[in-house]
């Protein structure tokens, strides 16, 4: 993880913190907002109250963003409008309600121009570009950040302008054109000076250096000064959490330039100060580091017991903030209950006040049917007997109905415990799988000019990629392990321990032995439960020599297409290898051995197969999800020759444009159907 990962993670964190805050706030806001004389600043205080409630109860949230717009649409206000939409998109983004946030959003950016409401507007084109950068959809979310900046730059908002440039700098690293992100960080840095903010000094030197260390090649003298910068910095305003960050950077850039006496130096300062100052998310990175210094070592006996700490303390922080947020929601529900207890006592203060008055009345109507019509009596109270008995039945059914009441609020909260610890479970796989993986910084870094598609179909995924980096080799693969979801999740685990053991512990470089030898380490692993599992995985593995260009590659199940302009024949064709032409562009497949890596009955080797690569060439690795997908006009699945001729008409974009454009042809094909399989794609131009 490099150190601009580490102040992105740090950044979303204290955005996500800003949620939680005590219930006594919460009261103050409302009574605020109900005592309101005006209507700009009733929206005012409702927009805040809104804010609050959006981390604590999204249904009260919810209800005040209802009260909002019926308080715009009295006033006819386009300005109010603007403000409500950007309130209720923080409430759609945090349920992960993106599409509607979008049209939200697009509705203020017109209403904000037709009234040449320009903060508004500058607002609404940043949002805009968050949600496109959340999506991953970079050249959108570019497009929008510059949008927003122009207008901040006209209206001299310093604030939106340093937030929009970091952002920019952001996608401009996703990128990989440092230079250009360094150059944005930079103009952060300089409005950062001209407000006087040292924290927000502090990062952008940070943000700078830790993109001097991941270029290529790395400027090392260059990050180190501005990480000592920043230290020196954070050192002025006493911000532990800024020289913690500090350290762990230098740690990092220590580490990458093989200083390793150095970095092991910086990151003992750094679990150092955050155990001082309670820093958990500092202390887990500061720890990673100390764990890749070790390995680096040859220490791994030490590095393991890095590994386990580190496990205990994400642990034990998940458990704590689980804990923390539970207790807040207590205090809200508590809360409300009050309410709804007094709201309770109101009315059964009515009720009694009614039946004293029909009492009252029932008496005056028998004594004056007494006196005046004596025969009726007889009628009168054979009607009353009447009337008790069906009372007390009615009783008795609302006795039961009170006693099925509460069976089922009882069974509810069964169910709800149930699911939530369920989710809780799921979360925390995702967290372990997340861990697995290889970063998406480190995986565009080794591979170069390359994109990964990634979209499980549910929270966690079978499918998985996979780099390695041995002998001056990358090997990398894309798997599709039995089933999706959690059991599918649970395998991919297995699978990936044994392709890292069969390159690290076997030192195999040869495709075909790796994924024999990772074969043997499944089955192996599944015996250990004593039953007859079937499960295993389906792969493409790619060897890579950059130097030579030279490839071997191996599949289970699965191929590898290669991409290339204007083929001439020249490159022998394997028996194994077939041809399809599309123009100007040549698609050679690779076939793979038609067996999965687990416990299949007819088991034979996997085959490797060579091929010389020409620059221009790209390889696509994939799973099944993409061409499995049901969507389009008759709800069928997509299959693999309409795959093939996107492939091939986006095959002069860029490689972040053409995962842009397969992500949005998916999407879009799709439509309104159910993903039915995890997606993996990677695509790499040599």
């Amino acid at each position: 993880m490099s150190p601009f990962q580490r102040i992105i993670y740090l950044l979303f964190t204290t955005f996500l913190l800003q949620g939680y805050c005590a219930q006594s706030i919460t009261d103050s806001l409302l009574n605020k907002y109900t005592n309101s004389k005006d209507v700009i600043s009733k929206i005012e205080n409702c927009n805040n109250l809104i804010n609050q409630l959006i981390y604590i109860d999204v249904v009260e949230a919810k209800k005040y963003v209802d009260e909002a717009y019926a308080i715009v649409k009295t006033s006819g206000s386009k300005k109010l409008n603007v403000e409500v939409n950007l309130t209720f998109y923080e409430l759609l983004t945090y349920q992960n309600e993106d599409d509607r946030a979008v049209e939200i959003l697009l509705e203020s950016i017109q209403l904000s121009k037709d009234i040449d409401y320009k903060n508004g507007l500058a607002h609404a084109y940043n949002k805009l570009g968050a949600i496109y950068l959340k999506k991953e959809i970079l050249t959108k979310a570019m497009e929008y950040f510059k949008e927003a900046n122009n207008v901040f730059v006209k209206i001299n908002d310093l604030e939106g302008q340093k937030n929009t440039l970091n952002n920019i700098g952001v996608i401009y690293y996703y990128q990989e054109e440092m230079q250009q992100s360094i150059n944005f960080f930079e103009q952060s840095l300089s409005i950062e000076k001209k407000l006087n903010n040292k924290e927000g000094m502090c990062a952008s030197l940070a943000n700078i250096g830790g993109i001097y260390c991941d270029m290529e090649p790395p400027n090392y003298s260059m990050a180190e000064e501005k990480l000592l910068e920043s230290i020196q910095i954070a050192k002025e305003i006493n911000s532990s959490s800024s020289l913690s960050t500090g350290y762990i950077n230098l740690s990092y850039l220590y580490l990458t330039s093989g200083d390793l006496e150095k970095a092991q130096k910086y990151a003992d300062d750094a679990v150092m100060l955050s155990n001082a100052n309670g820093l958990i998310d500092s202390k887990i990175i500061a720890l990673d580091n100390k764990r890749e210094i070790l390995i680096e070592l040859n220490d791994f006996e030490s590095a393991v017991n890095i590994s386990l700490e580190m496990e205990d303390l994400i642990d034990a922080n998940y458990s704590s903030e689980n804990n923390k947020t539970m207790a807040e929601l207590e205090a809200v529900y508590q809360n409300k209950a009050k309410q709804k207890e007094n709201e309770l006592l109101k009315k059964k203060g009515e009720i009694d006040q009614l039946e004293l008055e029909y009492e009252t009345q029932k008496s005056y109507y028998l004594l004056f049917g007494l006196i005046a019509f004596a025969g009726i009596a007889g009628f009168a109270i054979n009607r009353y007997y009447i009337s008790q008995k069906r009372k007390k039945v009615i009783e008795k059914q609302k006795e039961e109905v009170e006693h099925q009441k509460e069976l089922i609020i009882q069974q509810k909260h069964i169910v709800d415990e149930k699911n939530q610890e369920i989710s809780d479970s799921i979360l925390y796989a995702q967290r372990i799988q997340n861990a697995i993986l290889p970063p998406v910084a480190s995986l565009k870094k080794k591979l170069k000019n390359g994109f990964l598609l990634f979209k499980p179909k549910d929270t966690v995924s079978g499918d998985f990629y996979w780099l390695q980096e041995f002998d001056n080799l990358l090997i990398f693969a894309v798997a599709d392990c039995t089933g999706h979801g959690v059991p599918g999740a649970m395998v991919s685990v297995i699978c990936n321990n044994a392709l890292n053991r069969s390159v690290r512990e076997y030192h195999l470089t040869d495709p075909g032995e790796i994924l024999d030898k990772t074969r043997e380490l499944v089955i192996e692993t599944f015996k250990l439960s004593g039953e007859n599992v079937k499960d295993g995985m389906d792969i493409s593995l790619c060897c890579y020599n950059p130097h030579s260009q030279s490839l071997s590659w191996a599949g289970a199940n699965n191929p590898l297409w290669i991409l290339r302009k204007n083929y001439t024949n020249s490159i022998s064709i394997e028996p194994k290898q077939k041809i399809g032409e599309f123009g100007d562009i040549t698609l050679i497949e690779l076939l793979p051995t038609k067996q999965p890596i687990g416990n299949y009955e007819l088991k034979e080797k996997f085959s490797t197969q060579n091929i010389q690569l020409l620059k221009g060439d790209s390889l696509i690795l994939f799973s099944d999800g993409y061409a499995d997908q049901f969507g389009g006009e008759r709800g069928k699945k997509l299959k693999y020759k309409p795959f093939k001729e996107l492939l091939i008409s986006i095959f002069d974009l860029e490689m972040e444009n053409q995962k842009d454009e397969l992500d949005m042809f998916f999407d879009k094909w799709k439509g309104d159907h159910e993903q039915i399989d995890d997606v993996c794609v990677i695509g790499v131009k040599i």
